[in-house]
């Protein structure tokens, strides 16, 4: 009887400190990114990636943006009529983790030579990506992928 009492103090125990104590999984977040930044937006596109989390999303509002971009954790990237202009250089976008989403952009000058590596978006070595809704000008090339399996590009 009295291993019978104890197993239940133990197990009145344990509820207690579950009740108590819950486990919460971390909930993404939304970061946004505005011209200029204030009011706790970033004022680049590659800041807010840097201090993005996996499974975070990253709103961009309207406007454009002149920087190269590399995605390299899960997240998602969605303009809204935002202009991503790489310069006339090398790859725009640069996605090297695996479920990324990107949509709502218009991304341009990668520079017109393929043989350089230009294109909007570079998928590389990865998976899951998923490059929807956006609109390429003045890129060699719209969406790259290299060694990049299972991901789907539509509606661009």
């Amino acid at each position: 009887m009295k291993k019978f009492t104890r197993f239940l103090a133990i197990l009145l125990i344990t509820a207690l400190l579950i009740a108590a104590f819950p486990i919460t999984g971390a909930s993404a977040e939304t970061l946004c990114v505005k011209p200029g930044g204030g009011d706790g937006c970033y004022a680049t596109i590659s800041g807010a990636v840097t201090d993005a989390a996996t499974g975070d999303t990253i709103s961009v509002a309207s406007g454009t943006y002149n920087e190269h971009v590399t995605i390299n954790k899960s997240l998602t990237l969605v303009g809204s009529e935002a202009v991503i202009n790489g310069g006339g250089t090398g790859i725009v976008v640069l996605v090297t983790a695996p479920n990324v989403s990107i949509s709502g952009f218009t991304i341009t000058g990668s520079g017109l030579d393929p043989n350089a590596g230009a294109a909007g978006i570079g998928v590389m070595l990865t998976t899951g990506a998923r490059i929807f809704e956006n609109t390429f000008t003045a890129n060699a090339v719209g969406v790259a992928l290299a060694g990049a399996v299972n991901n789907t590009v539509e509606d661009n």
